[in-house]
């Protein structure tokens, strides 16, 4: 369903099936995201290089840091209305029937501790944000000082 052998254009991220026909300007053979057209190929979605070879690696192939970003872009095709979900594809997450496998457990543990690293970091960006304001808070003090003498 690639939009190229079939008129169908689907994707899918971590083996759930999304119907992108609607953005059919990005996922057919002459739009940008064309790499992820019929196929199951999560790695160039956090990296932005669409080539091949990326999109054959297997998503633990990207670091725990990394792995975070697989997150957004989970929300956003559960999300997008205009790209229904359609069900999941046999592979590495389901079985033909549809059971979850085990490396879809493995997936979100990994996942998981993603969620734990990007939460880690965005306190230590507000702790550092909350340094400079201090450090300019000081520096404006020490300018006022100045200039009363």
């Amino acid at each position: 369903a690639n939009g190229v052998d079939s008129k169908k254009l689907y994707l899918a991220i971590f083996g759930r099936v999304y119907n992108v026909k609607k953005g059919k300007e990005y996922y057919d053979k002459d739009g940008g995201y064309h790499i992820f057209a019929g196929r199951d190929a999560p790695v160039p979605f956090v990296t932005g290089v669409f080539t091949e070879e990326e999109a054959a690696k297997p998503w633990d192939a990207l670091d725990v840091g990394q792995q975070g970003g697989y997150i957004s872009w989970m929300d956003f095709y559960e999300n997008e209305e205009k790209y229904p979900f359609v069900g999941v594809v046999e592979g590495p997450f389901y079985d033909a029937q549809g059971t979850p496998l085990p490396e879809l457990k493995r997936l979100n543990e990994a996942l998981d501790l993603a969620r734990i690293e990007m939460k880690r970091k965005e306190e230590e960006r507000k702790k550092k944000i909350a340094e400079r304001k201090r450090k300019r808070e000081l520096e404006k003090q020490m300018m006022m000082k100045d200039s009363e003498l």
